[in-house]
């Protein structure tokens, strides 16, 4: 099974913290290895899910872990998030008369962008339709967390948090030495010249490097022009300002711009309910 998972994450585009990536690839290795793994990778790789939850006109939607597009083998040993999930528990809350704001809980390093820009789309277009969206960083939005969170009416931060990370990255497992060791020669018959591109039986050929940093750059542009359209300013300004692929500390993501507000969740649910209250 774990097979699989390598061989699915094997030259995909990610974007993810590159030490949760490597957290992640090192827990694999381990269990395509066999061998036994510590409690400490076990709860570095791990995170327990929350789960939805209302008060009286505010929903709030949980963004934990490592985020992929469908419920799979990556999210269920991750406790990640859903992208499809997701969105369907945000259009029920936009579907729901009584729901009032809702709130994304994010604590996530971030994760595949497959998935990402559908789901950033869905939660931008909803903006301006009688409810409010409110993204709060509880306490890590990084990468595709802040992609999806920098689609929300105001992003929010708790004051220990840490946002950005925006970024694109791509890992490719040569695994040839191990294959030849083991006695293995595998042999390609394809159509089409790069058909095997990036195969992980052979080291990656200046072809297969050029294409993948290639998918790896116009992803960037994407996640870029995403934040870029979300948040208001110039793609420039993401680049310039927003930390070229590091995290920034609350206070410091409030100065460039990449956070409105610093507030507790329990805070801004507390607001929330205030403001129903006070315009009833």
């Amino acid at each position: 099974m774990f097979k699989q998972v390598i061989n699915a994450m094997n030259s995909s585009v990610w974007a993810i913290q590159p030490e949760k990536m490597e957290i992640i690839m090192k827990f694999l290795s381990i269990r395509l290895t066999g061998q036994k793994i510590s409690d400490e990778t076990i709860s570095a790789v791990t995170q327990s899910q929350p789960e939805m939850f209302s008060q009286k006109k505010t929903v709030v939607l949980p963004i934990f872990g490592t985020i992929t597009q469908h419920a799979d083998m990556m999210s269920e040993y991750s406790g990640g998030t859903s992208t499809d999930k997701l969105g369907a528990m945000f259009d029920n809350a936009m579907s729901n008369p009584s729901i009032k704001s809702i709130i994304l809980n994010i604590d996530s390093p971030g994760g595949s962008v497959y998935g990402l820009e559908e789901l950033t789309t869905k939660i931008r277009n909803a903006r301006g339709k009688g409810k409010r969206i409110i993204a709060v960083a509880n306490s890590l939005m990084a990468s595709a967390a802040y992609y999806i969170g920098s689609a929300a009416d105001k992003i929010v931060a708790s004051p220990g948090a840490q946002v950005g990370s925006i970024g694109t990255i791509a890992v490719h497992i040569d695994q040839s030495k191990a294959i030849a060791e083991a006695g293995y020669k595998y042999t390609f018959f394809t159509a089409g010249k790069y058909k095997a591109l990036g195969n992980n039986t052979e080291p990656l050929s200046e072809d297969a490097v050029d294409y993948y940093q290639t998918m790896v750059d116009r992803y960037y542009d994407m996640f870029v022009s995403a934040v870029a359209q979300n948040r208001g300013i110039s793609k420039q300004d993401v680049k310039s300002n927003y930390g070229q692929g590091k995290v920034l500390i609350a206070q410091d993501a409030v100065k460039v711009g990449m956070v409105d507000q610093i507030r507790t969740l329990e805070e801004v649910i507390k607001q929330e309910e205030r403001r129903y209250t006070r315009t009833r």
